[in-house]
């Protein structure tokens, strides 16, 4: 029983925070998705000749689809912007070890989701400092998912280690191997002169 009523609170709270983001940042999400998607309507809808039926009998030559894509979505606090992203170390992080049975860097590496959108909170709540739209399948092919990039365990206050860890890109690295779609202008400021890669640099 103890055991089932930590399962209902970890969703309980993983769907408060779900409300707070949508209700916090909703608008900003819609606005990125939606400008990402206007500027790359290829990546999102499939044209096809119509079959000869829907021709003959419904004046349709061609017919549009939506292509069906899976999004995943992280928001990071603003300390992250500031300490990572402008400082320019690797700022986009994986889970890739966990007590739980699956990690995020499992689930990608298995086929799940299409894309990724990684932001980071401004200052001032409801607004992104920064944001980059992930290709997840490219992410997958390029090969930046093997052991190259070293597991960073995180630790507790007291300095012990809790069980977790994450593998960090650079923001230039995917860049270079072509996993990112698009990203805000403040991320495109900041990497406009092509900086060194963090391949086994280390980090605090």
């Amino acid at each position: 029983m103890c055991g089932q009523q930590s399962q209902i609170n970890s969703r309980e709270t993983i769907k408060a925070a779900i409300d707070r983001i949508n209700r916090e940042y909703g608008a900003a999400i819609y606005d990125v998705i939606c400008q990402v998607a206007q500027n790359h309507i290829g990546k999102f809808l499939r044209l096809e000749v119509a079959t000869e039926e829907r021709d003959m009998h419904y004046a349709t030559d061609f017919e549009l689809h939506f292509a069906g894509s899976d999004l995943s979505y992280r928001q990071r606090r603003h300390k992250y912007w500031m300490e990572y992203v402008l400082a320019r170390r690797p700022a986009f992080t994986l889970r890739s070890v966990s007590n739980a049975l699956k990690t995020e860097l499992d689930k990608i590496c298995k086929g799940y989701g299409d894309w990724y959108l990684y932001t980071w909170e401004a200052e001032t709540k409801g607004i992104f400092a920064g944001w980059i739209f992930v290709d997840t399948n490219q992410l997958r092919s390029c090969g930046l998912l093997g052991e190259e990039h070293r597991n960073y365990l995180n630790k507790e206050q007291d300095g012990n280690y809790n069980g977790t860890g994450f593998r960090a890109y650079s923001i230039p690295e995917l860049m270079a191997n072509g996993c990112v779609l698009a990203a805000s202008n403040t991320i495109l400021q900041i990497y406009k002169s092509p900086p060194r890669l963090w391949y086994g640099q280390e980090m605090d």
